[in-house]
């Protein structure tokens, strides 16, 4: 059994709740209160937030306070040592819908655990072993559902006893073993088939290792054979090398005196072409075309370029000197221009800008020098203006704003009318759904019941005629056994046949004494039959009587739990209509000041008054931007006459330039510049020509020289010995490398390609020889695991049958135990639960069906079920009661207070009652009352409920 404690709860707009932190403690947890007052809610928030879902008959919307969008459920609680925390929070959508999101964390690790409903349903499951239908079925009895575990159908009980023994958890079992037996089977099959795949694989083994054998061998005899070639190849390479380098050289002087010789004859040719162009081009005669001849040539064209250069410089400096002039009187020119447009620009927009302002400002003159002492004089008067149409305009604005925000009140108050319209309709339907039509008849006649009080009168009326009945069944018993008796007497008698004895002293009677004693046993079993008779006709009256009565108790139950279910619905209907009520009183009060205020306002008034604001606040903005802008005006117009005295100097200036220079000058230059430019040119081109032919003279002589130097290397090289047998050498020489290449590749083949092939081929069928071992070994353990399995599955298939029986034996040892404790010197003697979960009592000897028992009786087998359960089977060690004892009669309610007391049946228990006598068994007590719609709760521990009774701290107890 799992330990279970939940240290406390904190409640945040759920139900009649604002806030609240209720903290427990390990033991029995009593909340006291009157009915409505809240008492359930916590056991419903402890369920809403471990589970996700409410309990049967509860909306997730209803959970949230009235009023509020959303509430907020924290929960902390410790299993096996772990803390926790689950925060809830609930979202309202609209009158019938909301949404809810949950947070599970682990405390002691600091870790959260789960996020979202479904997850934190489903690792609550986890963690405290049971489902949230088996816990609201063992572990939290509701309010009017603790009966339901015996008036429940056989086969309802059978899926909650079920679930509750766990036997579920066999089923589970069989049908995962059957599961793990098909994986089994299947993991045999693939491994027949892998193991004749193997075997099939290993057939080349042999003829694998053969085939490497010849392949080392084959490159044994290669590697000799490279040995011998190689060695006679490194002395004809040797002799091929010191040849190489003189057919080189040879091969080298051959074609660079071919190039030599191209050289030269490019060289002449080229060279008699310059020598005719520069002949033509000089009027001296050129005696011949010698380098000598050509470099006297070459100087005289130098020193004639000289001279031009120095000319062309003197001339090219008259030339700037007389574009600098001209250049200052074109810029002089360009800046009067500008000076002159800039003047007229500025002159035209000074008197733009004046213009504006006058026309803004008719009140303006001409001469901008007045304005200074005309603008604040206009300035006050508009500010006047100004201020008398803002008082109008704040008084209208007033007005209106008190108009709108009123009507979005009323908008507000009309739609909370609808709201609570809609909400009043969804009630009274809901209670028309529970109670019919004349529900409104019914709750003002179930209200002025005491039904409590009357169901445990009639609880004690029929306890009493049970007894009553009880009784003439024993004597009834008393006369039956008389008549048997008296009967048996007779019956001697008539047996004695002549040998009559009295069956009392054993002496011989006399006929007489004999006839006597036959008339008084007859007179005597006729006064039996006769009171036989009386007390049968007596016993059946009192079954009517008790039968009616439990009719009556049934339908006043029925009745009862009806005003149960449907008084908090009429309450929150009469306070809707209350607040309603009072919103549509707020409405037309609003609605009335509202029409009063419109006959105060005129929108066209409003509207004219912003016109006319808007236009003074421009009028005076424009008097102050012109009082701004009065200096730069002055300054503006002065600034223009002081242009207007440049642009004259400016243009005196000119004139004197343009009387010194003229154009005429600059062309006479320009043309003597052209003149030596051109002949400049001509000079240059001829230098070039001349330097050129130099150079190809020079190219000549040298090319001669190099040739001969080259003819005779070329007679040396071939005049050197064995120099004729190069090609022979070469040719064998390439035959010695062509086999030793053939060679390594054969060898590089046969090493890197043949025989790690084969060899990896033979490693892979080693491995998947290994492997064939490996195979039939795990063959032999699924074998194994499948003959375990087929055993576990026989056995989980036949637990449940054995163990049901020592279950329902326990159940029906504990439930009657506790029943004696709660009842003793009842007439219902034991609980049977039935092996097909049917459920039966033994009243007086006899087995009745549970159906026979009332209300009250029901109740109390019901308790005896669950409290042995909670001792016997329960996974939490935890226990919920929700108003356990609305049915028992003061006597049994006190009973089973004392069988809690007596009895410390789990770890940590929850009761909600409105009865004073189970604060006999709290560890801690809660007094829970509702004032104004808001729920309080307040704590009293052992050593203050000493001190302070429930009535003197403020608390009305049922």
């Amino acid at each position: 059994m799992k330990t279970f404690e939940i240290s406390d709860i904190e409640l945040e707009n759920i139900k009649t709740y604002k806030y609240e932190k209720v903290v427990f403690s390990q033991g029995n947890n009593v909340l006291i209160g009157e009915n409505g007052a809240g008492k359930s809610t916590i056991l419903e928030s402890i369920y809403l937030s471990l589970f996700g879902d409410t309990v049967p008959g509860r909306n997730l919307v209803d959970m949230i306070r009235y009023g509020e969008q959303q509430g907020k459920i924290t929960i902390r609680f410790d299993v096996d040592g772990t803390n926790y925390r689950i925060v809830d929070e609930l979202v309202r959508k609209d009158e019938t819908r909301a949404t809810q999101s949950q947070v599970l964390v682990n405390e002691t690790q600091e870790e959260t655990i789960a996020e979202g409903k479904n997850a934190v349903k489903a690792k609550m499951e986890e963690i405290l072993d049971i489902d949230s239908t088996t816990f609201i079925s063992a572990v939290y009895a509701s309010q009017g559902e603790i009966g339901k575990i015996v008036t429940a159908k056989d086969m309802e009980r059978k899926k909650l006893f079920d679930k509750l023994f766990q036997i579920d958890r066999y089923e589970k079992a069989w049908s995962n073993l059957a599961k793990v037996q098909k994986l089994v089977d299947q993991e045999i099959k693939s491994l027949n088939s892998h193991i004749v795949i193997l075997k099939k694989d290993l057939e080349e083994l042999h003829k694998i290792e053969e085939r490497i054998d010849e392949k080392k061998e084959q490159l044994e005899i290669e590697k000799k054979q490279l040995v011998g070639s190689k060695k006679l190849y490194k002395d004809v390479n040797q002799q091929y090398m010191q040849l190489e380098k003189l057919v080189g050289q040879h091969t080298g002087l051959i074609g660079g005196r071919r190039e030599l010789e191209e050289s030269l004859e490019e060289s002449v040719e080229e060279a008699s072409k310059l020598y005719k162009i520069v002949k033509s081009k000089i009027t001296e005669e050129i005696q011949e075309c010698s380098i000598s001849e050509i470099k006297k040539q070459q100087k005289k064209v130098e020193k004639r370029i000289e001279k031009l250069n120095e000319l062309l410089e003197q001339l090219r400096e008259n030339e700037s000197n007389i574009k600098v002039v001209i250049e200052k009187i074109r810029n002089m020119e360009q800046t009067l221009n500008y000076q002159r447009s800039t003047i007229s620009d500025k002159k035209e927009e000074l008197d733009t800008e004046v213009g504006e302002y006058r026309t803004k400002l008719p009140e303006l003159q001409a001469d901008i020098e007045l304005w200074t002492e005309l603008l604040p004089e206009i300035l006050v008067k508009k500010e006047g203006n100004l201020n008398n149409f803002k008082k109008q305009h704040i008084k209208l604005d007033k007005i209106k704003t008190d108009v709108t925000t009123q009507e979005v009140e009323l908008n507000s108050l009309e739609e909370a009318s609808s709201k609570y319209n809609n909400r009043i309709v969804k009630k009274r339907l809901i209670l028309s759904n529970e109670a019919g039509d004349n529900w409104n008849e019914i709750i003002d006649e179930y209200s002025k019941v005491n039904f409590e009080k009357d169901l445990a009168n009639l609880a004690s009326e029929i306890s009493e005629i049970e007894h009553n009945h009880s009784e003439s069944l024993t004597q009834k018993s008393v006369l039956d056994e008389g008549i048997r008796r008296t009967q048996s007497d007779l019956q001697h008698l008539k047996d004695l046949d002549g040998e009559e004895t009295c069956p009392t002293c054993k002496q011989k009677l006399s006929d007489k004494t004999l006839e006597k004693l036959c008339e008084s046993l007859n007179e005597e079993k006729g006064k039996f039959q006769e009171e036989k008779k009386k007390l049968v006709q007596e016993i059946k009256e009192i079954a009517s009587t008790i039968e009616e009565l439990k009719k009556k108790e049934k339908n006043l139950s029925k009745n009862h739990q009806l005003y149960v279910k449907i008084e908090p619905t009429y309450i929150d209907l009469l306070d809707l209509e209350k607040e309603k009520e009072s919103v549509d009183e707020d409405y037309h009060k609003l609605k009335s000041k509202i029409e009063e205020l419109k006959t105060k306002y005129s929108q066209e008034e409003y509207d004219e008054l912003e016109v006319k604001i808007e236009g003074c606040e421009i009028l005076i903005h424009e008097v102050s931007l012109i009082k701004k802008q009065i200096s730069k005006l002055l300054r503006n117009k002065q600034k223009i006459l002081e242009d207007v005295k440049e642009a004259e100097t400016t243009e005196t200036e000119i004139k004197e330039l343009k009387a010194l220079f003229d154009m005429k000058s600059l062309e006479k230059v320009q043309e003597k510049m052209s003149k030596y430019t051109e002949e400049h040119t001509q000079q240059t081109g001829i230098q070039d020509l001349i330097r050129q032919l130099v150079e190809n003279l020079q190219d000549i002589e040298e090319n001669k020289k190099k040739i001969e130097a080259n003819a005779v290397k070329i007679s040396e090289i071939e005049s050197t010995e064995g120099f004729n047998d190069w090609e022979d050498i070469k040719s064998q020489r390439e035959n010695l490398g062509n086999d030793i290449s053939a060679k390594e590749s054969l060898i590089t083949s046969l090493n890197e390609e043949v025989i790690p092939p084969l060899i990896k081929q033979k490693n892979n069928l080693l491995v998947k020889k290994s492997d064939l071992k490996e195979k039939d070994a795990c063959l032999k353990l699924e074998n194994k695991k499948r003959e375990i399995t087929i055993i576990l599955r026989a056995l989980m298939r036949e637990l449940p049958n054995r163990l049901l029986p020592n279950f329902i034996e326990r159940i029906n040892l504990a439930a009657t135990d506790i029943l004696q404790n709660i009842i003793p010197g009842s007439d219902i003697q034991n609980i049977i639960l039935n092996a097909d979960y049917s459920l039966n009592i033994i009243r007086l000897g006899n087995i009745e069906d549970v159906t026979v028992l009332s209300g009250g009786e029901t109740i109390i087998i019901a308790l005896a079920l669950r409290l042995a359960f909670a001792k016997e089977f329960s996974a939490l060690d935890s226990l919920i009661l929700d108003e356990p004892t609305i049915f028992l009669d003061e006597r049994r309610r006190g009973e089973l207070v004392t069988v809690l007391e007596r009895n410390r049946l789990v770890r940590q228990m929850f009761v909600v009652t409105h009865d004073p006598d189970f604060e006999r068994i709290s560890d801690k007590t809660y007094f829970i009352t509702k004032e104004a719609g808001e729920t309080t709760v307040k704590p009293i521990d052992g050593e203050e409920e000493d001190d302070i009774s429930p009535l003197e701290a403020g608390f009305k107890l049922s």
